[in-house]
C-alpha cells in the first residue's frame, strides 16, 4: 500500500512538475514543438467502434485530429466501467472505486488539484 502511495506522489509530482513547466511564460517557446497540451478523454463510445475500428468510419473528424497528436490506446479497465473511477484513476493514478454521483471525492489529489494548490 506504501508503495502505491508513493507512485501515486512521484506520479502527480512529476505531472505536475511538465505542465507548470510547460506553461511557463519564461521558457522560450522556440525550444519546443509543443505549446499546448490538451488532454481529450472520450467516454461512452466502444473501442471496437471508434478507434479499433480500422477505418475509423464513426470517427472522421476524431481521426483527422490524430495527425496533429498523439493516441494512447494502452488503457485498461481495471473494474467497473463507471465514469467517476475512470477518471479519478487517470487523474490521481491510483484506482479507487468512487461514487459515480460527482458527489464524492477521490482519497488522493489529483494532477489538477496540485496544480492549483501550487
Amino acid at each position: 500500500m506504501k508503495l502505491k502511495l508513493k507512485l501515486s506522489v512521484l506520479v502527480t509530482t512529476v505531472s505536475i512538475g511538465i505542465i507548470y513547466w510547460g506553461c511557463n511564460k519564461d521558457v522560450p517557446s522556440t525550444n519546443y514543438k509543443t505549446r499546448n497540451v490538451i488532454i481529450v478523454v472520450v467516454d461512452g463510445a466502444r473501442y471496437t467502434e471508434t478507434w479499433g475500428e480500422p477505418t475509423h468510419h464513426f470517427i472522421p473528424h476524431c481521426s483527422e485530429l490524430l495527425q496533429q497528436g498523439t493516441f494512447c490506446d494502452r488503457f485498461y479497465n481495471n473494474g467497473v466501467t463507471v465514469t467517476n473511477p475512470g477518471h479519478t484513476a487517470m487523474c490521481t493514478g491510483v484506482y479507487q472505486n468512487i461514487n459515480n454521483s460527482g458527489m464524492e471525492y477521490p482519497t488522493n489529489p489529483s494532477i489538477f488539484q496540485c496544480w492549483l494548490k501550487d
